[in-house]
């Protein structure tokens, strides 16, 4: 019987599915991360949020930028971040507004913000990244190409910010028999592990992440839709400029734990999903 449990043990340590299984990430002490609710509208600064949280957890001289930063604790250097680089500089996406609305930031514009400060610290800056499928582009092709980029920055000590976006068929509303297809919710996260590498029978991968909401380590699975449609937004760059884009144009995520994206008048016959939409980061 020994023997036997032995080399069971011995088979499972060799199985092919567990093998040079490893993963790029850095490390994160979840009691130092920034919450969101650091700032007076908490709703909407999960992207400032992130912003500290990539420089805290980032490379060795993007952690000097923070501690660089003014004040003596998070809260006022949260504070600092928005009044600076958000509340007095506008938006390149509707320029009659500021950076920070009510609605949260554009992907562009927190890019912006983010290389504002990089630049001030002479740090190099980063890219803001469209995350739809490239025309004639496979499941497998897009899987591995988006898994690649992620990959790339984090392996680079730079924990990229990711934009997830939820879509939900909901009744027009109350009373209403009509449905409608909607945007429902808009959050950064900051990616901050991986698997290095796919396998070839992975339809999908694994990612932890921080989300600023609540300032917590959340876990997510990236995977391709293979079988149902849907619509979907790619982020807008400039008044008047939002495309939807049909068929399956974005990897979808499955993340229960960021409450941020769940549709408030969702009921459970509605079609709920959340795609990953963009990302920030060192390519």
């Amino acid at each position: 019987m020994g023997r036997l449990a032995v080399f069971l043990m011995s088979g499972l340590m060799l199985s092919p599915a567990f093998a040079d299984e490893s993963f790029t990430g850095v490390q994160v002490d979840e009691g130092k991360v920034v919450k969101q609710q650091l700032y007076e509208g908490s709703d909407k600064a999960c992207g400032p949020a992130a912003m500290l949280n990539v420089l805290r957890f980032g490379t060795p001289e993007m952690q000097r930028a923070f501690a660089a930063l003014v004040g003596g604790n998070d809260r006022p250097r949260l504070r600092f971040v928005v009044d600076r680089y958000f509340n007095n500089r506008q938006s390149l996406v509707f320029p009659r507004a500021k950076r920070l609305g009510f609605k949260g930031v554009f992907g562009l514009d927190l890019k912006n913000a983010f290389n504002e400060l990089l630049e001030e610290n002479k740090l190099e800056a980063l890219v803001w990244m469209e995350l739809d499928r490239r025309e004639e582009e496979g499941d497998r092709d897009f899987l591995q190409r988006v898994h690649g980029e992620l990959e790339n920055s984090l392996s680079n000590g730079v924990p990229p910010i990711i934009q997830l976006r939820s879509y939900a068929a909901m009744r027009e509303s109350e009373g209403n028999s009509r449905v409608v297809w909607r945007v429902a919710g808009n959050h950064f996260l900051v990616l901050t592990r991986l698997p290095s590498v796919l396998r070839k029978q992975d339809e999908g991968f694994v990612i932890d992440a921080i989300d600023p909401n609540g300032g917590r380590l959340v876990s997510a699975y990236v995977f391709g839709e293979r079988q149902l449609p849907f619509r979907a937004e790619k982020s807008a760059t400039g008044p008047g400029e939002v495309k939807w884009l049909s068929g399956r144009p974005f990897l979808l995520v499955k993340a229960p734990g960021v409450v941020s994206l769940q549709p408030h008048k969702a009921t459970w016959e509605d079609r709920v999903i959340v795609t990953l939409s963009g990302v920030i980061g060192q390519f």
